[in-house]
């Protein structure tokens, strides 16, 4: 999930999504940091190899696919609602629910080809 690249100094969170919020994300990302800390959390041994492809693997759980996932994976989060008030994480999961909703509700181009002008 945290890459450091060899060709500069910095840290690199490969797991947060570009439309993602990223003050929402920041405050997370540094409260998930320091409950690790504060609870002497072990991160793994490093990986230094391509993991896109990896299955489920022991402790390794795939991260949300896509927006329906992430927000049940928000909403389910004890430590979201550590972090956020309880109407800012209903509200923002709303809607986000409601994002996903729209977008599920509009047939594009490729349902129509597929679909409608497929015979």
């Amino acid at each position: 999930m945290l890459r450091l690249p060899h060709n500069r100094p910095a840290i690199e969170n490969r797991a947060v999504d570009s439309a993602a919020n990223t003050y929402l994300t920041a405050a997370l990302m540094l409260a998930a940091g320091l409950e690790g800390v504060e609870l002497g959390l072990d991160p793994g041994e490093p990986v230094d190899e391509l993991t896109y492809d990896w299955a489920e693997q022991g402790d390794a759980v795939r991260l949300p696919r896509n927006l329906l996932e992430a927000v049940d994976a928000f909403r389910a989060d004890p430590l979201v609602r550590q972090v956020f008030p309880a109407e800012l994480v209903t509200a923002y999961a709303d809607m986000k629910q409601g994002e996903w909703d729209d977008y599920h509700r509009h047939v594009g181009e490729w349902e129509r080809s597929k679909y409608l002008l497929a015979f």
